[in-house]
């Protein structure tokens, strides 16, 4: 490890241990429990789900079928004191990937998640995923397993505040770890997000700067990358626009409900396009 990075680590944790940290989860967006417990109220009179995806017109007319990856039909089935999400291929009806997991309702938390998914529609290799929550429900470790071997871990830390401070990121080869990426969030005494260093096999290989305002604006100060311990590019003085702390997704123009007040339409304008989501919902 390079003197550099050796004084920006102990700069770090110098910084964690003094500024004043709630709770910010800004950086936290996959996975998202929400992909695995779906948007309903009074789940447990809930009995099937089945979700459809479409492109649309801005009114959520049927246009045509989407036919990407991560669009299948899926279907939710609630199964006490477990409950599936399966996704299917439409041309054959397979399963291609299948989530399971228990729910505690006296801890209102989920206590085990697994998900099986086919690495290939040709080839019908599964992986694995198993996620690990905490407490107060927040994602803290994903384990993939391939051929039923170990091959990454993703690990979410935080403080005792539930602010996530650390994100580690470790691929395996035969066992053993052969790569690793670890982001470090750090903020001010007013609880804002100030400064993102990445790190690379301890190396670090990115640093991004955040400047606040009066009136709570922000934007980026300064964008800094690495190689070998020896800075290579620097950015400064970017416009309020230029942000990376939030994604940008599709947004949400109409929804559509059903009598107990769970949505079955919801159609979202993209940069170029528009979709929609329709659920059918059978209750118990």
């Amino acid at each position: 490890m390079n003197q550099l990075t050796k004084y920006i680590l102990f700069f770090l944790f110098i910084s964690i241990s003094a500024y004043s940290q709630e709770v910010d989860k800004r950086y936290l967006t996959e996975p998202n429990p929400e992909i695995y417990f779906p948007e309903l109220n009074d789940i447990n009179k809930v009995k099937y789900v089945k979700a459809l995806k479409y492109y649309s017109d801005s009114v959520g007319i049927f246009l045509e079928k989407i036919g990407a990856p991560g669009y299948e039909p899926e279907f939710f089935v609630n199964k006490y004191p477990y409950r599936y999400l399966y996704k299917i291929l439409p041309e054959t009806n397979d399963t291609i990937s299948k989530i399971i997991y228990k729910y505690n309702e006296n801890k209102n938390i989920l206590e085990y998640v697994k998900e099986e998914k086919k690495e290939s529609y040709t080839y019908g290799g599964y992986n694995q995923r198993h996620w690990q929550y905490n407490e107060n429900g927040e994602i803290i470790k994903e384990d993939v397993y391939s051929e039923n071997q170990l091959s990454s871990s993703e690990h979410w830390i935080y403080n005792s505040n539930n602010q996530l401070i650390r994100n580690e990121k470790i691929r395996y080869y035969e066992e053993k770890v052969n790569f690793e990426n670890i982001i470090y969030y750090l903020y001010n005494r007013n609880n804002q997000l100030v400064k993102k260093i990445e790190n690379n096999n301890n190396e670090i290989i990115n640093i991004t700067t955040w400047a606040y305002h009066e009136n709570n604006s922000y934007h980026i100060t300064e964008k800094s990358a690495y190689k070998d311990g020896m800075n290579i590019t620097i950015q400064k003085d970017f416009n309020s626009s230029s942000d990376d702390r939030y994604y940008s997704g599709p947004r949400l123009i109409y929804t559509l409900s059903d009598k107990n007040n769970n949505w079955i339409k919801k159609t979202y304008q993209n940069r170029y396009s528009y979709y929609t989501i329709e659920r059918k919902i059978i209750y118990k």
